[in-house]
């Protein structure tokens, strides 16, 4: 059985539900904060805000970082699928997971989470919407960033663009964007955990 550590509103542990509810997977989810005996696992936890990462058990392997889980769970058991077999097509949909990590989630973070002065708001709300323009292109003959069809590339970067959507910043027209985060919003495991039950703000127009 696979059990999931970190707070259920976290980004990164959000990109693990989602990829495990896409997938069908079974696990328990067991809390906020793990206690774990590994001491390379307990110096990292230790590290981090209490519940602000995922961990993964699965019948003793311990995983942790959103990505890293996102990407065995899809190899292992959403081959084909989640995850292409062809190498090149993966790099694809790693490119676009690292891109979140490195670029995006830069200026997504502070907003969400730093005491910002108007100035520093501005500056990160401008810089997250050149962060993310390179989907724009990528999406328009495309419905999904990594192709016809949905793929773990599409996980990170849709958690950060709900986000986005939800913030009240200045966002430039972006309709391949816009019609791509409604595809996703029309998804069940992003339904059942990206957007909280009950958020007023779910029901928001995009234009």
């Amino acid at each position: 059985m696979i059990k999931i550590w970190g707070g259920k509103s976290v980004a990164n542990v959000q990109k693990v539900l989602w990829c495990l509810g896409e997938i069908g997977l079974e696990f328990e989810y067991a809390g906020a904060v793990g206690s774990f005996t590994s001491p390379p696992d307990q110096r990292y936890l230790a590290s981090k805000a209490p519940g602000s990462v995922p961990v993964m058990d699965e019948d003793g392997f311990i995983l942790w970082e959103g990505n890293a889980i996102v990407r065995y769970l899809a190899r292992k058991y959403s081959a084909g699928v989640l995850w292409p077999t062809d190498a090149r097509h993966a790099a694809d949909i790693e490119r676009w997971m690292d891109y979140q990590l490195s670029t995006v989630r830069e200026h997504i973070h502070p907003i969400l989470r730093a005491d910002l002065t108007k100035e520093q708001f501005e500056h990160h709300a401008r810089s997250l919407a050149a962060a993310l323009d390179p989907l724009e292109p990528a999406l328009a003959h495309r419905p999904y960033l990594a192709g016809d069809d949905f793929t773990v590339a599409d996980i990170p970067l849709g958690i950060n663009v709900y986000r986005w959507f939800i913030l009240d910043v200045d966002r430039p027209h972006v309709p391949n964007i816009t019609a791509w985060y409604q595809r996703l919003r029309q998804r069940s495991a992003f339904r059942a955990h990206i957007i909280p039950p009950g958020s007023p703000k779910v029901e928001l127009k995009v234009e």
